[in-house]
Parts: C-alpha cells; structure tokens; sequence
C-alpha cells in the first residue's frame, strides 16, 4: 500500500470508533428488530486489508482493539498475530477466527487471496475436523496446534466462495455434531 494511503494508528481507531454509532444507529432501525428488541453490536472485527494490515502492525493492531475497548466487546481476529496480542495487552476478550476457505502457510499465516479458488467437501470437512477434534490447523504442507491461549474458534466461509453454500452447510452439520458430543 503506497505511504500516504497508510492510516495511522490514531486514524485508523477514529476511523472505526466513527462507524460504530452508525452502524449501531441502523440496528435499531425498526428493520433490524427482532423480537422487539433492536441488535447490538457484539464484537469489532475488521474487514478485508485493513484485517491483514492490523494482524501484521501492532499500532494499527492496537488502534483497532482499542475501539472494541471502547465499546466494551469482544475483538475478533486472527490467532497468534497482533491482533492476539493487542487484545491482551488491552485487556480485551478475543475472539480467534479461522478460516475453512483459506490456507495456511507452513508456519500458521492466513494466505490471503483475490479470489477464492474451488474446495472439494472432503478439504473442508479434513480441515474442520482437525480443528474441532484436535485442535489443529491445517497448513500447506501440514497441520499445526492452535495458537496459545485460544480455547474457542469461530469459524468463517466466504460467501464469493465457489460452493459457499455447500461449504457452510457442510460447516454447520461438523459443529452441531462436534457439539452435540460435547453435551
């Protein structure tokens, strides 16, 4: 990203703490109602560049585990990366996220990609099943243990994903299974 596109740390957390009161401002519009009670926000997770550009600067990490501070919820992000590690630091829970439709390198880094390629059932169900069975993510050249510290998971399929459809049913039907044994 060119130098002056680069948000500091500061504008990175106004920049976001700004979008909170709106978006907060649209879930109690009558149309986000639900059982007549308006949404709420539950936890600040960044999207896109600024999610890789966060887990890999720990100012703008910081930045924007602050604003989850502010609004006193959770921050979700990727496990063993700065976003991790500023919600530590902050005193913010985290939430791990991991992905069903992404790789991982061989030391545990998201593969972030333009497009998401094709995943055969059987990929997805592997991956999902070393993770809820053994806490283990997969990787390009193998599976690792999940990061320390993280004892929940919540997991993301992409919806421009080709078979995004399959992919999440196919992720449901994993977690209710995996869950129901847990009970």
């Amino acid at each position: 990203m060119p130098e002056d596109t680069r948000k500091s740390g500061e504008e990175l957390h106004e920049h976001i703490e700004a979008g909170c009161p709106a978006l907060q401002n649209s879930l109690n519009d009558s149309r986000c109602v639900r059982n007549g009670s308006p949404r709420k926000i539950y936890q600040i997770k960044p999207h896109g560049a600024v999610y890789d550009m966060t887990a890999r600067d720990p100012a703008l990490a910081r930045a924007a585990v602050g604003v989850a501070k502010t609004f006193n919820v959770p921050f979700m992000g990727l496990p063993g990366t700065h976003h991790q590690a500023a919600a530590k630091e902050l005193g913010v829970p985290f939430i791990a996220e991991w992905f069903v439709d992404m790789e991982y390198s061989p030391e545990g880094k998201l593969l972030i990609t333009k497009t998401h390629e094709p995943l055969s059932a059987s990929v997805v169900r592997d991956g999902l099943n070393r993770l809820l069975e053994e806490n283990r993510i997969t990787t390009t050249t193998g599976s690792l243990p999940l990061t320390e510290g993280v004892t929940e998971v919540s997991i993301c399929c992409h919806s421009d994903t080709p078979g995004a459809v399959e992919i999440a049913e196919a992720v449901k039907a994993l977690v209710d299974r995996n869950n129901a044994q847990l009970q």
